[in-house]
């Protein structure tokens, strides 16, 4: 028959607790590869985003986007039009989680109830005067009237 060791129990509980402190845990993403990923728009290889253009091949071009200036979309029904910067259109943004949107509203345009999923949303207001809000999964509303340099967050 083994024998029974009681003070082995309590080693092992003072072993893990001195080991925890000793030891620390990281609970935050590891920092990035790499400073960019201008995407490889022609690449046939696609896995949860498009591969990185090859460094050696990156321009000061690739930083910049002048969608917004050339933009040439008409206005829809609703009296609205928007130009898009996501990875397609600008390859910089690339595996950095954000898109911009140039949105402009006819006088009396509406942009109805819409969500995106994963993904937060900012609005600045250039000009005019805007009602922007949202409502919480929760069902509350929350909106106000913008006026010019104003933004709001929609998460």
């Amino acid at each position: 028959m083994a024998k029974s060791f009681p003070y082995l129990h309590l080693l092992m509980f003072f072993i893990i607790v001195l080991l925890s402190l000793v030891m620390p845990c990281y609970g935050a993403d590891p920092s990035p590869l790499q400073d960019y990923c201008i995407a490889d728009l022609s690449s046939d290889i696609y896995l949860n985003g498009y591969p990185c253009k090859n460094p050696n091949n990156v321009t000061v071009d690739d930083f910049f986007y002048d969608g917004f200036i050339t933009d040439t979309t008409a206005f829809n029904i609703d009296r609205w039009k928007a130009a898009a910067a996501h990875v397609d259109f600008f390859p910089a943004v690339n595996t950095l989680g954000v898109t911009m949107i140039q949105i402009q509203l006819l006088k009396g345009g509406v942009v109805g109830p819409h969500t995106h999923p994963r993904a937060s949303e900012m609005l600045l207001l250039m000009e005019g005067k805007v009602i922007a809000g949202f409502i919480t999964t929760d069902n509350v509303l929350f909106y106000k009237t913008m006026t010019p340099k104003m933004l709001v967050v929609i998460p």
